[in-house]
């Protein structure tokens, strides 16, 4: 008889869990899922860590137990992204996770939708649901270094140095006022007019001219999208162009940007309204093909109208592959003020000055120092032809393009 029972029994039980089974699951069902809202920074400079807010909010009975996991892009997961991170949601109220992001790769991306597991009342089910909660975040090269770069301009030394919107004198091509004549002072100041109707030596005095133009051209074909310690030529090109294009709006100068391979990527003409570079700048790829220098350097000359400086930044190989941009550049350097930021391959400096101990690293040795010693004759050829060339280490860019600039405009070479 006992035996008897004990099968009946453990159906009883059997179909009472499944019971409960069920209910749990339909007052899950009938539930209404929490509202998520996911808090991401609008940008994140190349190689910062970041976090994003998932904000989850109910207005229900009683508190849920929820796990959460949110969908993040490759470019922007670092350990710890997709781990299922579990809450208890009062009632009624909100409750937060922190999403770890990196920006490891340049462009915009889009963190989300949110995954949600959620308990049913009876703690016995759990429902799994899709929340299309999104938030776009944009990896913006140089976003550090502009940050710096406004903060040193707050202090007083770098504001004597020109790096904030300060009068400099002595140091332009304006004339600002007169004054008299001081040992050191350069000769070639001397007001003879001033000195005559005075009596004594009176100098000039001239300020770093204002609302001048600046145009950025960056190169995107093939040589810039070789990786250096992580980060393509074209990341430093990137950064540096943002940078200076904040320093100069610091000087009230107008700003264009060109980007170009074998096409157009992105035309700016010179102004000042410069919110939306970054963005822009940010969604800039490489291609694998060899740049048009004809068409892009006649692109500027059509956009800019009075003389101006023409930053380019690119990369030379040998005089002849690297002719096209020395003609293009000495043929704008008679009217406009031209600048070439050439990023070397530092690698190649590297495999030149190694030991040779067989064979194949001579032959390597020797190919590296032939490629070195080819770019370096067309870096003199472009000098020779009156172009300004800066031979610069791609994690040098911003420092000396910015330097490159200051001195442009202490000297009023514009």
């Amino acid at each position: 008889m006992l035996l008897a029972l004990r099968p009946a029994a453990g159906v009883v039980l059997d179909l009472l869990l499944l019971g409960l089974l069920l209910i749990d699951r339909r007052w899950a069902r009938t539930a209404l899922p929490p509202a998520v809202r996911l808090v991401a920074p609008a940008q994140i400079a190349l190689g910062a860590d970041a976090d994003v807010v998932v904000s989850l909010e109910q207005a229900g009975r009683a508190e849920r137990t929820v796990r959460c996991v949110v969908d993040v892009p490759r470019a922007l997961a670092v350990a710890g992204t997709d781990d299922v991170q579990a809450l208890t949601l009062p009632a009624t109220g909100c409750a937060e996770v922190i999403v770890p992001v990196r920006g490891t790769r340049r462009g915009r991306f889009t963190v989300g939708p949110a995954h949600l597991r959620m308990a049913g009342p009876l703690g016995l089910v759990w429902l799994q649901t899709r929340v299309p909660a999104e938030a776009a975040v944009d990896v913006v090269p140089g976003l550090r270094e502009m940050r710096a770069q406004r903060r040193m301009a707050a202090r007083p030394e770098l504001i004597r140095a020109g790096l904030h919107r300060l009068r400099q004198l002595d140091a332009g091509s304006a004339f600002e006022s007169l004054r008299d004549y001081a040992r050191g002072d350069d000769t070639r100041r001397l007001d003879w007019k001033a000195t005559a109707r005075h009596g004594r030596l009176i100098v000039r005095q001239h300020e770093a001219e204002r609302s001048q133009t600046l145009m950025l051209c960056i190169d995107a074909g093939r040589l810039m999208a070789e990786r250096f310690a992580g980060l393509q030529r074209l990341d430093h090109a990137l950064a540096a162009a943002l940078v200076l294009a904040d320093v100069a709006r610091a000087w009230r100068d107008k700003v264009g940007v060109l980007v170009f391979s074998d096409r157009q990527h992105v035309l700016l003409s010179p102004g000042r309204r410069l919110d939306d570079l970054p963005r822009r700048l940010a969604a800039v790829e490489a291609r694998p093909v060899e740049p048009d220098y004809p068409h892009a350097l006649a692109t500027v000359a059509r956009t800019l109208g009075g003389r101006a400086l023409v930053i380019v930044f690119s990369d030379a190989v040998d005089a002849e592959v690297s002719g096209p941009l020395a003609a293009g550049l000495a043929h704008l350097g008679r009217r406009h003020l031209a600048l070439l930021i050439a990023l070397r391959n530092p690698a190649l400096a590297d495999v030149a000055g190694r030991a040779v101990g067989d064979p194949g690293a001579a032959y390597r040795r020797a190919a590296a120092a032939e490629l070195i010693a080819a770019r370096a004759h067309a870096l003199g050829g472009m000098r020779e032809a009156g172009v300004r060339v800066a031979d610069v280490a791609p994690e040098q860019a911003v420092p000396e393009t910015v330097r490159r600039y200051l001195d442009v405009k202490r000297r009023g070479l514009l």
